[in-house]
């Protein structure tokens, strides 16, 4: 299913973002903002802007939104009875969630530019194939393949 258009940045285009997933049932939101380059406040802004998003989607009052997103667990928001599939990720000074009504989503961000040890990473959280597929590539091509398995992985 292609749409033309379906990433919307908050504030400014939440309009726009409502009368999408009304007729579309899923839509991605972007928070850009300097702010966003501290996790712990890329994370809380973006969960707020979900919040108000919904809440606007929705027609419901906020505090009627609860999200949850417990560590090894899809996340998720209860809107009154209905529960809406949700997927964040945070990557330098972005961060997106994507939102679907009715079934799982999943989104990831990754920087091109990897600065930390991700061979730990991949043999800890990827695949035994997928690790074996970067172990096998010419050492100059290994962080690309770990960044696609783990973009892969994170949605």
């Amino acid at each position: 299913m292609k749409h033309s258009h379906c990433i919307f940045e908050l504030p400014h285009q939440i309009e726009a973002a409502c009368a999408f997933y009304r007729l579309h049932d899923f839509v991605v939101l972007l928070n850009q903002a300097p702010e966003n380059l501290d996790r712990a406040i890329s994370r809380a802004s973006l969960r707020a802007s979900v919040k108000k998003f919904l809440a606007q989607a929705c027609a419901v009052d906020n505090d009627k939104i609860h999200l949850h997103a417990e560590a090894g667990h899809v996340p998720y928001a209860q809107v009154e009875q209905q529960r809406i599939c949700l997927s964040f990720s945070h990557d330098q000074s972005y961060a997106v969630a994507a939102i679907h009504r009715y079934q799982n989503i999943g989104i990831d961000l990754l920087a091109t530019a990897i600065d930390f040890d991700w061979r730990d990473v991949a043999r800890l959280y990827l695949s035994p194939a997928d690790y074996q597929s970067i172990a096998d590539l010419p050492d100059e091509q290994q962080a690309q393949r770990f960044v696609v398995c783990w973009a892969i992985q994170e949605a």
